[in-house]
């Protein structure tokens, strides 16, 4: 094989693993809106209404009422991210009829759930609160005015637990809005009058919370000849403050007005308003230290009625509006946006099937983005379609996010979390009774996962044949090296180890996640082969051994001749001496001694 860059080959002590693109049981696998999903399964009555809250976490609670049969009861599931929606269970166990719940979340998974029970005589003002690893509390009644009923109550939450909930009650003569605080490790305070106009019936409250607590409640009130938009506010600390009227067109009344917060505590209102021919969608926005802006007509379609208006802000104070409006023929569902420091932009139709829809709901996540579901007719029946609003983007298109055919389904609900994920709850026929149901969108995911080597280091040169790749990557992925599947353990390292070949090698290590976006990052490392250096060591050192098996030859061979040229002179010396001694003579002297060997 030649030498240069090229893919080498893995080892056979790669070590594998069994991989899923699921990390643990019950998360979710899929993006954009999943299965349709019954979440109760109480075959004793009907179950309608269906409100729906979600944390920072994308963790859910819907509450409604249902049927045993005889009375209406308020009942609750909770959904866990990465588990799914727990057994259904009732929030009240009193003997009496209730209807009317609503729920809100904090930051932590709590919630709390107001509704309105009636004991015989008139109808009250009910909550009980979720902790989360203790479950539901008690039901209590958190207002004791026995001058007449009390309808429609809203709450809303603070991040920390903290809520606020109003609603509207008759004093015997006519409806007034009522409120009431709930604060952590206290409980509930007493509940308060928070508008004090006798001229007409106050009715259809709303209540939002910022993050620090402080509350906009907005309602409709009549001044005896027509019904405006009223609004007043809760500052922590200080308490409410003077209802204000927030609209001032006289040509006809005003009603049904939604109502969203964002963060810091600046809020956006909307209602439709009837201008003597028709009604239309109007807003206005609340901006904390300036107050109330002059209401706003945010549609100018002509052809029909605007009706149904429901409004959500994102963290910043930007708006998603939709509402149903008629062409004179059937109902559509329009949408307006509204941009801190633009204002709101042009209406826009966000579904084009040519059948009535009604009943929207808009929810919105931090950045901004936007899901919205309603019920639309198909001919023969009632279904749940959803559109969605990204920032840069736009609309996309109306989609059906049930297929249920036993019946009609009505009432639809959405909540979003921070990261845009939404629940979507609503009632539907089964033929015989009304059920409630539920989807879930997860927001496709586009951001590739993590991943980094922590081994071998970039340019690595080494006479080692085995490299060790070591290195973290995101927990469930699908992971290949040079593409073969190495094991990713739940913290999300793996390790396995390399086969290299002589020269340069280079490491391709790629992370793919369950959405299908992918990471590589690669390594050179070059293997420099020690055996033919080895060779040419030994085969110097075979050659430096044969030129001193040469020299130690040639030094025996040396030492030879002179020992034998040692035996020749000494046998020499002792030959002439032995001469000379026969002939009786004594020794010369003069003789030079024998050699010595």
């Amino acid at each position: 094989m030649e030498e240069g860059s090229f893919v080498s080959v893995l080892s056979a002590v790669i070590v594998l693993g069994v991989l899923s693109s699921v990390s643990s049981a019950g998360a979710v696998t899929y993006s954009g809106w999943g299965i349709a999903q019954l979440i109760e399964t109480d075959n004793s009555g009907s179950a309608t209404f269906p409100q729906v809250a979600m944390d920072s976490n994308g963790n859910a609670f819907v509450v409604w009422y249902q049927s045993d049969g005889t009375l209406d009861h308020i009942w609750s599931n909770r959904f866990v991210v990465g588990a799914g929606w727990e057994t259904a269970q009732r929030v009240e166990s009193s003997p009496e009829l209730a209807a009317g719940p609503h729920v809100a979340m904090d930051s932590y998974g709590n919630a709390i759930a107001v509704w309105n029970r009636f004991d015989g005589a008139r109808w009250n003002v009910w909550s009980n609160r979720y902790v989360s690893g203790a479950g539901w509390g008690a039901a209590q009644l958190i207002e004791t005015d026995d001058s007449g009923s009390a309808c429609t109550s809203q709450v809303a939450s603070d991040s920390a637990g903290n809520a606020t909930a109003v609603w509207y009650q008759s004093d015997g003569v006519r409806f007034n809005i009522w409120s009431n605080r709930y604060i952590v490790g206290a409980g509930w305070m007493t509940a308060q009058l928070i508008e004090s106009d006798d001229s007409g019936d106050a009715s259809e409250p709303r209540v939002a919370t910022d993050s620090l607590g402080n509350a906009v409640a907005v309602w409709s009130q009549s001044d005896g000849i027509r019904s405006n938009i009223w609004s007043n506010r809760y500052v922590t600390g200080v308490g409410w403050g003077s209802p204000q009227l927030i609209e001032t067109d006289n040509a006809g009344g005003a009603s049904a007005p939604e109502l969203a917060v964002d963060s810091s505590g600046n809020a956006v209102a909307a209602w439709w308003q009837f201008d003597g021919i028709r009604s239309n969608i109007w807003s206005n926005r609340f901006v904390v230290g300036i107050g109330w802006g002059t209401a706003q007509l945010i549609e100018t379609d002509s052809s029909g009625t605007a009706s149904g208006p429901h409004v959500a802000v994102d963290r910043s104070g930007n708006a998603v509006a939709v509402w149903y409006q008629s062409d004179g023929v059937r109902n559509s569902i329009w949408s307006n946006r509204y941009v801190v420091g633009t204002g709101w932009g042009a209406a826009q139709l966000i579904e084009t099937d040519n059948s009535d829809a009604f009943n929207p709901r808009v929810a919105v996540d931090n950045s901004g983005n936007a899901v919205s579901v309603w019920c639309q007719y198909d001919g023969t029946r009632y279904n749940i379609l959803s559109n969605r609003f990204v920032v840069g983007t736009g609309w996309g298109t109306a989609k059906l996010i049930e297929s249920d055919n036993s019946g009609d389904a009505y009432w639809p609900e959405v909540a979003a979390g921070s990261s845009g994920n939404a629940v979507v709850v609503w009632s539907q026929s089964d033929g015989a009774r009304i059920s409630i149901w539920s989807n879930r969108f997860v927001v496709p995911d586009t951001t590739p996962p993590s991943l980094s080597l922590t081994s071998p280091s970039q340019g690595l040169t080494t006479e080692t044949s085995v490299v060790t790749v070591t290195g973290i990557t995101e927990p469930g992925v699908t992971l290949k090296i040079n593409g073969v599947l190495v094991a990713v353990g739940p913290d999300g390292s793996f390790s396995c180890e390399l086969a290299l070949v002589e020269g340069s090698n280079t490491i391709l290590a790629n992370a793919t996640d369950a959405g299908g976006n992918s990471v590589t990052v690669s390594r050179t490392v070059t293997y420099l082969n020690p055996v033919p250096n080895l060779r040419e060591e030994l085969n110097a050192t075979h050659d430096d051994l044969e030129d001193v098996k040469s020299q130690s030859l040639l030094l025996i061979a040396l030492f030879a001749v002179f020992a034998v040229l040692a035996v020749v002179m000494s046998v020499m010396y002792f030959s002439l001496r032995k001469k000379t001694v026969g002939k009786g003579g004594n020794v010369d002297k003069r003789l030079p001694p024998p050699p010595q060997s």
